[in-house]
């Protein structure tokens, strides 16, 4: 009996996608691009709380050595940065070694600028012992002698991190705007459905249909729609993000982009998960509006 009833609200709801072509593939084709954009923006969400954590984890001071400076007095700075407190480790890093960094993570293009051409300075890179008293010690480093600048390494990454919640407002903007397009494309599919089985539904109910027995086949059907459009979208915004943000777009050294490995179950349950909720709502108001049932 359970198995006979499965079927029936399967053939049934398929059966209402196939009777309106046109809407169920205008429905499915705007879900798909509202969930689009919520994938897009459920990728920016994990990623900005992704850098977050690294911000934490890797917080360090440049410290920029005077060009004047010969190698009695660089360590001489690196000796005074030790005797500060809250100083955990200090590494030199030559304008040379630095060059090579900037070409691994940057490209050929700096490779011109290596040798007697190099622009970059000696460089100490110190990690705090209490990351709650950077600026102070930031304040000490930057009064030694020989420094020419210091600078606080999670700027970068608040510059970033600025940048992505710009975008983010942005998109949640336009996802309000598509979801609600959605909602209401799904709806009238939904209506003309209930409309071309007016008769029907209108017998059942008088035969004692429950509210539930008649919502099933349309529930059902919503879900469908939404649901294939949240897999293809999903499917586009992974692929874009393995093929284009983490070979094209370039963030500050030390930061890497969320693993592609994580984001799929999260980009296809929170899909999935939307998909019922759109389609829930628009089948139940659907049914609510359309279909009396006798008192």
């Amino acid at each position: 009996m359970f198995r006979y009833r499965i079927k029936k609200v399967w053939k049934e709801s398929w059966q209402n996608i196939s009777r309106h072509r046109f809407l169920s593939i205008i429905s499915w084709l705007v879900a798909a691009i509202s969930l689009l954009f919520f994938s897009l923006l459920v990728v920016l969400l994990l990623n900005i709380n992704h850098f977050s954590q690294q911000a934490k984890e890797n917080i360090q001071i440049q410290v920029f050595i005077d060009s004047t400076a010969d190698q009695p007095r660089i360590q001489a700075l690196e000796q005074g940065i030790n005797s500060l407190g809250n100083i955990s480790k200090v590494t030199f890093i030559s304008k040379d070694e630095g060059m090579k960094q900037m070409v691994e993570h940057y490209g050929e293009a700096f490779e011109m600028l290596e040798g007697d051409t190099n622009p970059l300075y000696d460089q100490l890179t110190v990690e705090v012992a209490d990351n709650s008293q950077i600026q102070a010690t930031l304040r000490q480093i930057r009064q030694l002698p020989d420094v020419f600048q210091a600078t606080y390494g999670d700027e970068a990454a608040d510059s970033l991190l600025s940048g992505l919640r710009g975008v983010q407002v942005t998109g949640f903007i336009i996802l309000g705007v598509t979801l609600l397009v959605t909602g209401i494309i799904l709806f009238a599919t939904l209506l003309m459905s209930i409309k071309t089985r007016e008769e029907e539904i209108r017998t059942r109910t008088l035969l004692g249909a429950t509210r539930g027995y008649v919502y099933r086949p349309f529930f059902l059907q919503s879900v469908l729609l939404t649901g294939l459009g949240g897999l293809v979208a999903g499917a586009v915004a992974l692929s874009g993000y393995r093929r284009f943000v983490t070979n094209w777009v370039r963030i500050p050294a030390g930061y890497n982009w969320l693993d592609f490995s994580t984001l799929v179950p999260c980009i296809i349950g929170a899909n999935i998960l939307l998909a019922i909720i759109i389609g829930g709502m628009s089948a139940s108001l659907a049914v609510r509006s359309s279909i009396k049932y006798p008192k």
